[in-house]
Order: structure tokens, then sequence, then C-alpha cells
């Protein structure tokens, strides 16, 4: 059999050569790609799930710098931390990823425009960090306007008769009223669920200056105030309740024109 001329054979392996550079390069380019993905779900699940988990707010905070791996024994506070932890460690992976990837990704991607899509990733988790709060309280306040039409007859009720003393609600059931000579806080024997069962009603105070009701909501994880405020007052303020408890406002938000949802210290 005839050799083959070298020229021919030169060129079949240049060819070769060239297809497997070129999946190569597309292999990467394919990572890149991949890699923005995680980038990005990892951003909108966390947001997201600050939105709709009343429990991540301050777990994820208070909590967040805590190491210690997932175990049976461990408690739903514990498991929401780690979650949170596993998905900032696969953001940070990703996100140096991305930055390396300068060096060995595609011409494509080594790019003014490409680095103006990792600035806009450092821009997007900073700007997560600062309104992490604010992202919360949106999804507090779209879980309170749900209690709103239950509270609205419950506020009436209890604005055309305040209790004198201790007895019992169509709308709250029984209570106790302190003090007793003034009552101003009705502490409910059986807490009201409301709307779904994560969320109970525990006390109500009224400020009998102000005109003020308020309607102390805690969801087994934090308690928040659903405040029912005459037209003209703009804002909650601090109260001394009924007991003598001193409650210092921290943060709010306006749910209508008479309802707040407000958070004490």
């Amino acid at each position: 059999m005839p050799a083959m001329p070298s020229h021919y054979q030169s060129a079949i392996e240049h060819r070769h050569v060239s297809r497997v550079v070129g999946a190569a390069f597309r292999h990467r380019g394919a990572m890149v790609w991949l890699l923005i993905l995680v980038h990005v779900l990892s951003w909108f699940g966390l947001a997201v799930w600050n939105f709709f988990d009343p429990r991540l707010e301050r777990i994820a905070s208070d909590n967040l710098w805590s190491i210690a791996w997932p175990s049976p024994e461990a408690t739903s506070s514990q498991l929401i931390v780690s979650g949170v932890q596993g998905i900032l460690l696969l953001a940070t992976l990703s996100g140096l990823s991305l930055v390396t990837s300068l060096l060995w990704a595609p011409v494509g991607f080594r790019s003014v425009r490409f680095i103006g899509l990792l600035v806009v990733f450092v821009s997007g988790w900073m700007a997560l960090a600062s309104q992490w709060q604010q992202i919360a309280w949106l999804g507090h306040r779209q879980r309170a306007m749900s209690s709103l039409e239950f509270l609205d007859r419950v506020a009436a009720e209890l604005s055309r008769q305040w209790p004198r003393h201790d007895g019992e609600n169509e709308f709250i059931g029984p209570f106790m009223a302190y003090p007793n000579w003034a009552p101003e806080t009705l502490i409910l024997l059986r807490p009201t669920r409301l709307g779904d069962q994560r969320r109970y009603l525990a006390t109500v105070d009224r400020d009998r200056e102000r005109g003020v009701l308020r309607f102390e909501v805690s969801d087994g994880y934090q308690t928040f105030w659903l405040e029912h405020q005459p037209p003209g007052t703009d804002r909650p303020g601090s109260f001394v309740n009924g007991i003598g408890a001193q409650y210092e406002i921290e943060s709010w938000i306006g749910l209508n024109s008479q309802w707040r949802l407000s958070r004490y210290r």
C-alpha cells in the first residue's frame, strides 16, 4: 500500500487537533454558563426563601456563622442555618470560579462585558445583604394581610365595648383583663389561630389616649403586633401595657390606612 503523502497526514492531524481544541473550548463555555446559572439561582433562591419563610430573617442572621453538621437530631433552626450556609457556600464557589474563568474560559468570556456581569453579581449580593430585613418584612406584610378581615371584626367589637373585667369574647375566647380596675391588656387563655396554623393571637392591648388597639401575634419564632389605629395616626409608638411591661418600637410597616405591622423590643 503506498504511503500517504506527508502533507496529507499533517492536514489530518491538524484537523483532529482543531476538533479536540474546539470541543474543549465548547466544554469550557458550557461550564461558564453553568456557573452563571448556579450563581443566579443561589441569589434568587435565598431572596425568595427569605420572603416566604418568616423564620429565616432572624434565625439565619443571628446564627449564620455557627458551624454544625446536620444530624437527625438537629432542630428546624439548625437546619435553616445549614441550608443558608450551603447556599452561600455554593454561591461563593461559583463566584470564585467565574472570576478565575477570566484565565481559562473562551475568549468571548474574557471581555469587558463579562467583567461587567461579575460586577452586577457583586452588587446583587450587596443589595441582598443590605435589604435582607426589608425583603423579610415584605413577606411578613403579605402574610399579615390575610388576617385583617378577621381582625377588623375583632377591632370593631372591642372598640364598641372594651371589657372591664375578666370574661369571654365570641372572637377571641376567654381572657384575663389587666389591671382589674381599668383594663388595658387582655391576655387570651386560649390563643386564637390566625389564617394558617402557625400564627396565633396571644394578647390584645388598648392605648386609651391614642385610641389604638394592638394585637400581639406570634408564630412560635418571633412576635409581631398588628395595630389598628384611628385616622390621623401616622406611626406606631412605644408603650407600657396593662401589666407594666415596656415596649420600645423597633420597626414597622403599613398595611393599609388603619393597620400597621410592628415589632417591639
